[in-house]
């Protein structure tokens, strides 16, 4: 099997993949190099769209999006700890597919490592 190293400017792509939900999935969890990420889905019309992320341990980080709730795709990429002492990376872009109450979800992520 031939091994595919990705190269994102000065990033190296640990993984990169798109996971599609249906109702009433609200949660997705996933391992990357021993780290299990986990992302929520809630909708509260009464507040902005939100990413907010939580180291809960050194090998478990989870992500509440609030209001990711766009067919078009609602995007966030940020730096979200070290791994080995270097910056690791995510990036996702998540679509809404149906309508909020009884659609899914299509996560579209990007998981690197500054080199």
């Amino acid at each position: 099997m031939a091994e595919s190293s990705p190269i994102v400017g000065s990033r190296k792509v640990l993984a990169s993949g798109c996971i599609t939900t249906s109702a009433p999935d609200e949660k997705i969890s996933f391992i990357v190099s021993d780290v299990n990420f986990e992302f929520s889905f809630t909708s509260n019309v009464l507040m902005p769209s939100s990413v907010g992320h939580t180291l809960v341990s050194s090998t478990h980080i989870v992500f509440a999006l609030n209001n990711f709730d766009n067919a078009l795709g609602a995007t966030w990429s940020d730096v979200v700890g070290l791994m080995s002492g270097k910056k690791l990376h995510v990036a996702f872009v998540v679509h809404l597919i149906g309508d909020v109450k009884s659609g899914g979800r299509l996560l579209n992520y990007t998981i690197s490592l500054e080199q």
